[in-house]
């Protein structure tokens, strides 16, 4: 049990428990190990003159860290329990609303909503594609008759951007 261990340790190393954080839950994100090992390089007789070291700040812990990085913190031991509460009734309220009839009915009307315009991109890609293959067509069947334009016709105009929506809307339809 950890916190066997760590009464074995404190009393080996006449440890002061009282600033070891003391937790109800089953699991927590007390490390035994990290505090040791944070302990032990702090009380060096070596390291007498020098200031606390914080853990993760230890020189070979710094190393071995960038080697072997630790998996993420489990969510479990990062939220308290009045935040894990929230979480939970959070999702059981959504549940709740979503089981509502109306509810059902709407997301049903969206899902078939989506299956009708579902086509849409393969239809304006279409579009797209047969208006390049009459882009090239006209441009080779120009370039064959090779009659310069008449100085009296007028330019042809572009199609603004709204002029090209309004035409791939009804094409579409």
């Amino acid at each position: 049990c950890p916190s066997d261990l760590l009464q074995h340790f404190a009393s080996t190393f006449d440890l002061n428990l009282l600033a070891v954080p003391s937790y109800t839950r089953k699991m927590s994100k007390f490390n035994a190990c990290d505090f040791l090992a944070e302990w032990l390089y702090n009380k060096n007789k070596r390291r007498a003159d020098r200031k606390f070291t914080a853990f993760s700040d230890i020189p070979f812990v710094k190393n071995w860290l960038k080697d072997h990085p630790r998996p993420p913190i489990p969510l479990s031991l990062l939220l308290s329990e009045d935040e894990a509460a929230l979480i939970i009734q959070s999702f059981w309220r959504g549940y709740r609303v979503r089981c509502d009839a109306e509810i059902q009915e709407l997301r049903q009307w969206q899902r078939e909503l989506r299956e009708e315009n579902r086509g849409y991109t393969r239809k304006i890609m279409k579009f797209w594609a047969d208006q390049e293959s009459k882009v090239g067509q006209t441009m080779e069947e120009e370039l064959v008759e090779e009659m310069p334009p008449s100085p009296a016709e007028e330019p042809i105009r572009d199609l603004t951007q709204y002029e090209i929506l309004l035409k791939i809307r009804k094409d579409c339809m």
